[in-house]
């Protein structure tokens, strides 16, 4: 066997150093490179996100998607030298950005100052979320440290996703997008928003290929497709100008503006039934599961959950509840102005039976409460024997209510703290009364969820009121969550509404309902 002595052990040693410098030298010479931090980084959460650890059931071996061509830092192998170019050594596929990439982290960073520039933050607390979430997508991009669903874009472009993140004046459509809100950085999609068609598409149009979803007021995703030189002062929303758009005005794809919000990729907002925009039923969101209840023709399920804000309250066990019912009214008016139990409140309360106390052998009354405001100050609902107790903060609201025995008026919250619900049923088929498929009802979705969680009550059936009453009273429920509403299912939907490839679907919806019956259609997918 030969061997080596020090001396020629020293100048092998010697010379394959000197070759990495040279190679290692060559390939930083040639050209400006954006070098990955190889540290920990960790991976974006979202500002309320739930679970952090989920990213659209991808699974861990998806995990990154912006691992460089040929594997991530951690997989080393032959594939490492596919980036030599002309023998000089250059890895740029692996240590730095290929052109399109660094393009693309600077249109973002480039949209954050625009947004800055031409959209105040007054009155719109929800921009404010847009410029971290910016540099945490440019950053991640440039780091390779993206999760698949980190570079997927979804715009938010309602005035309820502002009332959202303000919490402030929460009406049922801000409750719902608080939901969605949720349940989209749940899945660490990047969440942006936008309080106009004109700043949607300002953003869209920094990041086309990666924006997969814009949710739109119903009027804002109307104006948005109806955009063009002729209308574009037609709007009376605050961004109706948008002086920075020069040239062609447009906001969604059409032709001569071709560069638009495809309609394909545009969902609608929509808190009631019926369909809104060009696209029909699928192309409209719902709170509700309407369609269930309408033969599968009615708007796109999306749904809300309450059960994170929820399991926050404190749960009070039926021994700790105060001997009362809850009825939700948000103005006082609401009890004079076609009142669903005008004739039948009074002696529903009159026959709740008193609650005996042990300790002391006193008798209960039971009572009725309401958290409605007075315009004129005075508070007092006669000639209803319920006490009303003005409005009152959020969390007030919540421990009125987790206190109670039965809500009267609306269920979720309700439900989910243990509250019995009651539901007003003002329309039927009187020759088919139990048919619940023609029920017209104060919440139509909680028709077929049975005793002792909800009770069906048809307006002007004093007797059914009173014993609703009495039953819910009589048996107490823990914390019950529909299974439609849980938080993983409302999750489940919304991550559907983004990874699903909408664009056959809408072809073969144009080509069916208007091309085959001699429609004309004027927008572009």
């Amino acid at each position: 066997m030969r061997t080596w002595s020090s001396r020629q052990l020293t100048a092998v040693v010697s010379s394959f150093s000197i070759t990495l410098i040279i190679i290692s030298s060559l390939y930083f010479y040639s050209g400006p490179q954006i070098l990955p931090d190889l540290g920990d980084t960790p991976v974006f959460v979202p500002p309320g996100s739930v679970d952090t650890s989920h990213h659209g059931d991808l699974g861990p071996e998806a995990e990154y998607s912006s691992d460089p061509p040929g594997g991530s830092w951690g997989r080393l192998g032959d594939e490492w030298w596919s980036g030599m170019k002309s023998g000089i050594g250059k890895i740029a596929t692996h240590w730095g950005l290929s052109p399109e990439r660094a393009e693309q982290v600077a249109k973002i960073r480039s949209l954050s100052e625009n947004l800055q520039e031409y959209y105040t933050l007054d009155s719109r607390p929800a921009r404010v979320l847009n410029y971290p979430a910016l540099e945490q997508l440019a950053s991640c991009l440039e780091n390779w440290k993206c999760t698949k669903a980190q570079e997927k874009v979804v715009i938010l472009a309602s005035g309820h996703f502002q009332y959202a993140v303000a919490q402030i004046n929460l009406g049922g459509e801000d409750i719902w997008a608080m939901s969605t809100i949720e349940a989209f950085q749940s899945l660490n999609y990047t969440v942006l928003f936008a309080n106009g068609p004109m700043e949607a598409y300002l953003i869209y149009s920094h990041m086309p290929d990666m924006v997969k979803t814009v949710i739109f007021e119903p009027l804002w995703g109307d104006q948005c497709n109806e955009r063009n030189n002729d209308t574009y002062l037609d709007s009376e929303d605050e961004d109706a100008e948008a002086t920075w758009q020069t040239g062609e005005k447009g906001c969604g794809r059409r032709v001569g503006f071709e560069q638009g919000i495809p309609l394909w990729k545009s969902f609608h907002y929509h808190f009631w039934t019926g369909p809104s925009g060009p696209l029909g039923h699928t192309w409209t969101l719902a709170p509700e599961d309407w369609q269930f209840r309408r033969g599968g023709h009615e708007n796109q399920y999306l749904g809300y959950s309450i059960e994170t804000y929820c399991h926050t309250r404190h749960f009070y066990p039926p021994e700790e509840r105060d001997h009362r019912g809850f009825t939700l009214a948000k103005m006082k008016h609401y009890f004079y102005q076609n009142f669903a139990w005008e004739n039948a409140l009074n002696d529903a309360v009159d026959i709740v039976p008193a609650q005996h106390v042990e300790e002391d052998g006193e008798e209960v009354p039971f009572h009725l409460v309401a958290a409605a405001h007075s315009d004129d100050g005075i508070l007092t609902l006669a000639p209803y024997k319920v006490d009303n107790i003005g409005r009152v903060p959020r969390e007030a609201w919540y421990d009125t209510l987790s206190r109670s025995k039965f809500m009267l008026g609306i269920a979720y919250d309700a439900l989910c703290l243990g509250v019995p619900f009651i539901n007003p049923i003002w329309d039927w088929d009187r020759d088919h009364p139990d048919d619940k498929f023609k029920w017209e009802g104060q919440h139509e979705g909680l028709f077929f969820i049975p005793e002792p969680y909800v009770y069906n009550v048809k307006v002007g059936d004093a007797e059914g009121l009173q014993a609703a009453l009495v039953k819910a009273v009589a048996n107490p429920i823990g914390s019950y969550i529909p299974p439609r509403c849980t938080r993983e299912a409302v999750r489940e939907r919304h991550r559907l509404l983004v990874e699903t490839d909408w664009l056959p679907v809408a072809q073969r919806y144009v080509q069916e309902e208007y091309l085959d019956q001699g429609k004309e259609w004027n927008y572009l997918l």
